[in-house]
């Protein structure tokens, strides 16, 4: 028989403060992100440009200086967006004509019926760097 409990006595336990997990989540949440180009390279303002982040297609966005990055394929039909055209703050997909909101990735004109998936971007250094999608 062993004498070893399946739990650790309530004295033997260690807690931890909300500042510490707040640092342990923002370190987690900081190596998610992945550098995707230098920014020297980035899309020139009102363009876009194809990136990989972890193997996954993604559509860099120069909105006006401000960076987006989105899926890069039309949920409607899988065409490629980096094809499309950027205007008005959105972009359009060249097959069917499906639009999106860059700052969102929400849908404005079908036929797609679904959104993109939107992930953050940061820079840092001489860096874009992208993160896992939003909800």
């Amino acid at each position: 028989h062993d004498e070893t409990p399946d739990f650790l006595p309530l004295a033997r336990v260690q807690l931890i403060g909300p500042d510490v997990i707040e640092k342990a989540v923002e370190a987690n949440n900081s190596a998610a992100y992945e550098r995707v180009a230098r920014i020297e390279e980035a899309p020139p303002p009102g363009t876009t440009a194809l990136v990989l982040y972890r193997g996954e297609r993604v559509l860099l966005v120069n909105q006006d200086g401000h960076y987006h990055a989105l899926s890069e394929l039309c949920p409607h039909a899988g065409g490629p967006l980096s094809l499309g055209q950027l205007r008005d703050g959105e972009v359009n997909c060249v097959w069917h004509g499906a639009r999106f909101r860059v700052n969102t990735g929400e849908v404005t004109a079908g036929p797609a019926l679904t959104g993109l998936v939107h992930h953050p971007v940061t820079l840092k250094d001489v860096y874009i760097w992208v993160g896992p999608a939003q909800p």
